[in-house]
């Protein structure tokens, strides 16, 4: 009979239980050992160490009697499938999402690292009820023993609490245009074009693909100006002007009075 030793005030011990895939490769060994050391003496006598295999037999046999997931027997499996859910709720609040998670924000790998010393115990526990339950023919029969007490499944896939101001990966937002043709702006270009153009910005979603295609090349130009104003050298007239004229600059004048003029503009920038 499977004996439990469960920790004070939890319904579940939080010591893992084996995965299917470890039960199969822990049982398949302990057949091995025990065919070998109950072989025909001739055989058996052959064997160097016998003691070392009856002592790792012994300790397959401990861990397969003690840590299989057994299913539950009447009304505690009513019991485990509300416990599954209390801790379910419990683990999910304040769990990083997965946004946050990949695209790591200031602040994410504490809030990872807080929740998950919070809820280790609880995870584990429910890690172990999942099992049991699966035992017990209690979760859908399209979850694989893999998936089943994954605690990835409870982690929610969109918004964030974090600003992802300075994630290490950008989101990228996609428009679509006529034709169903698409533009993809990053944040940091959503940011430029909300500083150097904030009406064209609240109008990109209906703006057509070619629009939003020549807005895109402006600003990353736009981009390479800030980083570095001496960019600014190498316009034409033409661009010159059309540039003071993005920026709310005055045009007339040498392609040099421009130049002087964006530079003076980017500078104060």
């Amino acid at each position: 009979m499977q004996t439990f030793t469960k920790d004070e005030g939890r319904f579940e011990r939080t010591a893992p239980l084996l995965k299917q895939s470890q039960l199969q490769e822990m049982g398949q060994e302990r057949d091995r050992l025990k065919q070998t050391l109950h072989a025909p003496p001739h055989l058996r006598n052959a064997i160097q160490d016998a003691s070392t295999m009856f002592g790792v037999l012994k300790r397959l046999e401990t861990s397969l009697e003690r840590d299989t997931a057994r299913e539950y027997v009447g009304p505690e499996l009513d019991k485990a499938v509300r416990r599954e859910k209390e801790l379910r709720e419990k683990i999910k609040s304040g769990m990083p999402t997965s946004e946050e998670m990949r695209r790591n924000p200031p602040g994410a790998l504490d809030k990872h690292m807080q929740w998950e010393a919070r809820n280790k115990a609880d995870i584990a526990e429910w890690k172990n009820i999942r099992r049991r339950m699966m035992a017990s023919g209690a979760v859908e029969s399209s979850v694989s023993d893999a998936s089943v007490a994954n605690v990835e499944m409870l982690r929610s896939m969109g918004g964030h609490q974090l600003s992802m101001d300075s994630a290490q990966i950008p989101v990228a937002k996609t428009y679509y245009g006529l034709g169903g043709r698409s533009s993809t702006f990053t944040d940091e270009e959503l940011v430029l074009l909300e500083k150097v153009a904030p009406r064209l910005k609240e109008m990109i979603a209906l703006l057509s693909a070619d629009q939003r295609d020549e807005i895109k090349t402006s600003l990353q130009a736009e981009a390479v100006i800030q980083l570095d104003p001496a960019s600014l050298e190498g316009l034409t007239h033409k661009e010159a002007r059309e540039r003071c004229r993005a920026a709310g600059l005055e045009t007339g004048g040498s392609r040099e009075d421009l130049v002087d003029r964006l530079k003076a503009h980017y500078g104060k920038n």
